[in-house]
């Protein structure tokens, strides 16, 4: 069980609206608010590679921003998403 609400249609469509009036910067900063494993130590594997380090949050285009010895590392989300299980073969 999710240790949180599933958002409805009617949010996804609040919080798409807000980004069109305000931009991304009130999405990214509730996203960063909520989202699982902020601030906190985290692994992605990647295609060719990974990455490890403490999750910083979003940055202004949506990439996850992770910080490792003291260098911080941006995520394209679709460096993430490639070879989703969703993803077309």
């Amino acid at each position: 069980m999710l240790g949180y609400p599933i958002p409805s249609i009617k949010d996804w469509l609040n919080w798409i609206s807000k980004w069109e009036k305000d931009g991304f910067d009130p999405v990214r900063t509730a996203w960063d608010g909520r989202a699982d494993g902020y601030q906190e130590k985290i692994a992605f594997k990647l295609p060719g590679g990974s990455i490890k380090g403490r999750l910083l949050g979003l940055d202004e285009e949506g990439g996850l921003m992770v910080s490792r010895d003291g260098k911080k590392r941006r995520a394209p989300l679709r460096w993430l998403l490639q070879g989703a299980s969703w993803a077309e073969k």
